[in-house]
């Protein structure tokens, strides 16, 4: 299916009834997919959820604030290893990519055991068959794209969830 505006209400939902859920974004990221899962980290701690921010590499300095002081609390950025075979999550969540090819040892490990991979993106390009996602290619950024998606879920801004939304 070609990108424009998603809202799958499914994904709301997946939301609500998991514990535990990853956060990622594509290698090499920008501030955009970091400050995306700094932000949806304090939405689901409102929710009572487990967050983990998992990538591919540490981030750079220059967005180390998003994890250090943008949330209020000290957010871990681990980095994904398939070899240690993690607990899997309920959820993964892709920020600011719909390209799986981006993340695939991470989206294989996640087949392969049946953990869904949900996508919150601005660009264009085709989601995967069956995926649950929020997407807008309309909107300026994926943090916009996060802010429809954290009002769907009923929750309010708080000054953990603006802040970093503010830097994507």
């Amino acid at each position: 299916m070609t990108l424009g505006t998603t809202r799958s209400p499914d994904l709301v939902e997946k939301i609500k009834s998991s514990k535990t859920i990853w956060l990622t974004t594509h290698p090499q990221a920008d501030g955009d997919g970091l400050a995306c899962q700094a932000a949806m980290a304090a939405t689901l701690r409102t929710l009572g959820k487990t967050a983990k921010i998992i990538n591919f590499e540490p981030p750079g300095t220059k967005y180390k604030f998003l994890f250090e002081h943008a949330t209020g609390k000290r957010l871990t950025v681990a980095v994904f290893d398939a070899d240690l075979d993690p607990a899997p999550p309920d959820l993964i969540m892709l920020f600011d990519t719909n390209d799986f090819r981006l993340i695939s040892p991470m989206a294989d490990w996640a087949a392969s055991r049946g953990v869904p991979i949900a996508i919150l993106d601005h660009h264009r390009g085709h989601l995967p068959e069956n995926a649950m996602a929020w997407t807008d290619t309309e909107a300026a950024s994926s943090g916009e794209v996060l802010l429809s998606f954290i009002e769907a879920l009923g929750i309010a801004l708080t000054p953990a969830i603006a802040t970093p939304l503010y830097a994507s």
